[in-house]
């Protein structure tokens, strides 16, 4: 059987959460249709651009932590093309001078390289129905920052890991709130199969990829899609394609562009200047806190689901910070079955720490400490140890008291506690059972050792 090379390069498209779109001051946010617009996102001859420096601020923060080398000059370039989106008939961008470039994308095993990054405005949103189209300009002139990788990537799952690393790390930084659902992260994938290692001359662009399982299942049909053309011997032909959700087939929807079509001259209502100063910042990469969490022996479950979730893992990070006797597995079952299954929204509490601490103490149960966390999470005010203390779930360890309710729950059940002496080891748990059921202010674990088994 024929070996062939796979080769993929991504253009992502992350939409910026800066309070005001790129060019214009109307507000940069999901709304009803056509309410942030202005005579300039509608393209009304006339208008001017403004540039949002906060977009700049935000490009270059993302750039500095994929390791790219900043441009000294910034310039902006006008893409020519016709749409019903894109009222002005050309789109801002930078095409001739990126804001950055080069650069690399670290994953857990391997590393993406980066072409280039760069700004430039949104188009509009087409609505399309049965037999007309409408047009809503709320999403005209938001900034967008678009990351390009070169041709490194190898396989679809490799691609999906490095979409859901750059998706990780814009909210990381707090540059893009992530949500796929509406539209602030979008990707175009360049396919192309060969049978050497040589980068073919041809490409596959697959558009309008909304989704990681979109992304997976559009490149493995297209990648054996070109495995089958090549067994027969035929040529593939350069186009862009997109998928078929229903059949999980890609299909054409137009052949492929050249920068030629799109007749790039610079957009002179922007003045070329320097790059501003801004201050910068390296975080905790995706790959290094999946690491980390590695490391502390996390479950693998539990250490990506901490790498994917930020508000979560930060969280955790602090109460473990504050309480490091606690293994890290423990707690994060206690917050999986206390806070991170609640539908609300939540922040760290001291008390979050002080029950924690009463659970490391083996002052009270996991059963209690889940409940103790619940009710913390719902209440400003709430005092753990005194409600404990008043519902009866701090430990009492009084050997009276312990070997009192002890012989309670004996004398209740005169035939169990018989087969245990007669040796019935099986009917033991019954018994510790009882005891925690009607007596829940006595460990467990200290049953066995009163009974003197």
């Amino acid at each position: 059987m024929k070996k062939y090379y796979c080769n993929i390069g991504l253009e992502v498209h992350l939409r910026l959460n800066t309070k005001r779109k790129l060019f214009c001051d109307c507000y940069n946010e999901i709304s009803d249709a056509n309410s942030n617009i202005c005579p300039y996102c509608l393209g009304y001859p006339g208008t001017l651009p403004v540039l949002n420096k906060e977009v700049i601020r935000k490009g270059l923060l993302l750039a500095h932590n994929l390791k790219s080398t900043p441009s000294k000059i910034l310039r902006f370039d006008r893409k020519n093309y016709f749409y019903p989106d894109l009222p002005k008939g050309y789109q801002i961008t930078q095409h001739y001078l990126p804001l950055a470039t080069n650069g690399e994308l670290e994953l857990d095993y391997k590393s993406v390289e980066i072409e280039q990054i760069h700004i430039e405005e949104d188009a509009a949103k087409l609505i399309h129905h049965a037999d007309y189209s409408l047009v809503d300009f709320n999403r005209s002139s938001a900034p967008l920052v678009e990351i390009v990788t070169k041709p490194c990537i190898n396989t679809p799952q490799d691609a999906v890991m490095a979409f859901k690393y750059l998706r990780l790390l814009s909210v990381y930084l707090n540059i893009c709130d992530g949500n796929m659902e509406n539209g602030d992260l979008r990707c175009d994938a360049n396919i192309s199969v060969s049978g050497g290692e040589e980068l073919p001359a041809y490409k596959v662009e697959i558009k309008n990829i909304n989704s990681f399982k979109f992304m997976e299942k559009a490149l493995n049909y297209e990648l054996n899609r070109q495995k089958r053309i090549l067994d027969k011997g035929e040529e593939i032909v350069p186009e862009t394609r997109t998928l078929d959700e229903a059949s999980g087939e890609t299909y054409p929807i137009r052949s492929n562009e050249t920068k030629e079509n799109y007749r790039y001259i610079r957009e002179v209502d922007i003045p070329i200047m320097e790059v501003p100063k801004v201050k910068l910042f390296h975080i905790e990469l995706p790959y290094e806190k999946h690491i980390r969490y590695a490391k502390y022996g996390l479950e693998k479950n539990a250490a990506e689901y901490l790498r994917d979730n930020l508000s979560e893992s930060e969280l955790f990070d602090k109460i473990l910070k504050r309480n490091n006797r606690i293994k890290p597995n423990a707690l994060f079952n206690i917050l999986t079955l206390s806070i991170y299954n609640t539908d609300g929204i939540y922040h760290f509490r001291e008390t979050f720490v002080d029950i924690v601490r009463l659970y490391v103490d083996d002052k009270i149960s996991q059963k209690s400490c889940i409940e103790l966390m619940k009710l913390s999470n719902a209440d400003d005010n709430f005092q753990p140890e005194n409600y404990a203390s008043s519902h009866k779930m701090i430990y009492n360890y009084n050997e009276d008291y312990i070997y009192n309710c002890i012989e309670i729950v004996i004398k209740r059940n005169p035939l169990i506690a018989a087969e245990i002496e007669a040796g019935d080891m099986h009917r033991f748990g019954k018994i510790i059972g009882q005891i925690a059921s009607l007596f829940p202010d006595i460990n467990p674990k200290y049953i066995s050792e009163y009974l003197k088994i």
